[in-house]
């Protein structure tokens, strides 16, 4: 029987990944999550649902922001922090995150993401192609409108 800490240590790849994540800024994830999740969700919404809607339920909200605080520890053992947060950080100044939208689009297999955006790799080496694997290593979601017009993601 393995402890929840063995577990995630088999799963990060050891004790040395396991020891960087758990050493990352709390404040710094919490930012980016904060920044990443709105984006996230918007496009989610865009790209799986027509008509109105009154936005995501609380359970939804939760699991979009686990979704992405994983995809962000990814990128971070990835790239390293600080080419990492260049990354998680391209945004269009009217707080819509290039990175959040890709990695629903890649995640849902939608064909268009970090590949088509040249900006990745003027960050680092190979990034669109190395983004889409770390994306793609997350099982795709649905997203339903609810009677009350409330949105789920599941």
């Amino acid at each position: 029987m393995y402890s929840i800490v063995s577990k995630l240590q088999i799963k990060f790849g050891g004790i040395n990944t396991f020891t960087y994540i758990c050493n990352l800024n709390i404040n710094y994830m919490h930012n980016i999550i904060n920044y990443l999740v709105p984006t996230y969700l918007t496009t989610a919404s865009f790209a799986e649902i027509e008509g109105p809607h009154r936005g995501f339920t609380k359970k939804s909200i939760d699991a979009a922001r686990e979704d992405v605080a994983k995809f962000v520890s990814l990128v971070v053992l990835e790239f390293g922090v600080e080419v990492g947060n260049k990354l998680l950080d391209l945004n269009d100044n009217q707080g819509h995150y290039y990175t959040a939208a890709d990695f629903w689009y890649c995640r849902q297999h939608h064909g268009v993401g970090f590949t088509d955006r040249d900006m990745y790799n003027e960050i680092a080496s190979n990034a669109d192609n190395r983004l889409t694997k770390i994306a793609n290593s997350f099982t795709e979601r649905c997203v339903f409108k609810l009677k009350n017009n409330y949105l789920i993601i599941e």
